[in-house]
């Protein structure tokens, strides 16, 4: 989440910053008008809650000095000021949460080196290493791979976890307990001489973040 205050002072910065993102519905200037109003609903607070506690001690000391009228149109005023203040307490947290959620739907501002692009297809390599394999075949993507080595199911995956969710199954199911030691796997897929089972169905629920 970007610093508020650097928003205030940077606020060109800011515009061309979210230009070099390509980000047309950053709410960065509804973050700032909310910010000053927040603001404002905090001074106005403040001087009211100043004048209260001034005009509390007023109020007791007219009714010992037997003015009467004085004292109750004061106390008056105090009643107007207390509900001034609550009127500008229920703004402020509806003010506050459109702010918080504003400010969390601003992207961050890129590095000065980073390239400029509408889409991934800017990306500049910055190095690489070892040697690429040649195949003989073309490479799948996993979510094409897994299903057809049924060791990946999607579908299922989805109606148990939601959207972007998959279920590991299978040799699938087993890849993520390959570090851990034969002997956390037997209940699963092992068998007291050592033999894997391999008719047991084992599977997994995970999700993608």
């Amino acid at each position: 989440m970007l610093d508020i205050r650097w928003m205030r002072e940077n606020r060109a910065a800011l515009a061309e910053a979210m230009g070099k993102l390509y980000v047309t519905d950053a709410p960065w200037q509804q973050a700032l008008d909310l910010d000053e109003r927040r603001r404002q609903i905090l001074t106005q607070v403040e001087a009211l809650r100043a004048e209260r506690n001034t005009g509390s001690k007023e109020i007791g000391v007219l009714f010992r000095e037997k003015k009467m009228d004085e004292a109750n149109a004061l106390k008056a005023r105090m009643s107007v000021v207390g509900d001034e203040i609550d009127a500008l307490d229920a703004e402020l947290r509806t003010v506050e949460a459109a702010f918080d959620d504003a400010m969390l739907r601003i992207p961050n501002i890129p590095e000065p080196d980073v390239p400029i692009a509408e889409d991934e297809g800017g990306n500049v390599v910055v190095k690489e290493w070892g040697v690429k394999p040649q195949q003989s075949f073309k490479p799948l993507a996993h979510w094409d791979l897994g299903p057809k080595l049924d060791i990946i199911d999607f579908d299922r995956g989805t109606k148990l976890a939601g959207s972007r969710g998959y279920l590991l199954k299978g040799a699938g199911a087993r890849l993520p307990r390959a570090p851990v030691p034969e002997g956390g796997d037997g209940e699963v897929c092992g068998a007291a001489d050592g033999s894997r089972r391999i008719g047991s169905a084992d599977a997994r629920r995970r999700g993608v973040v």
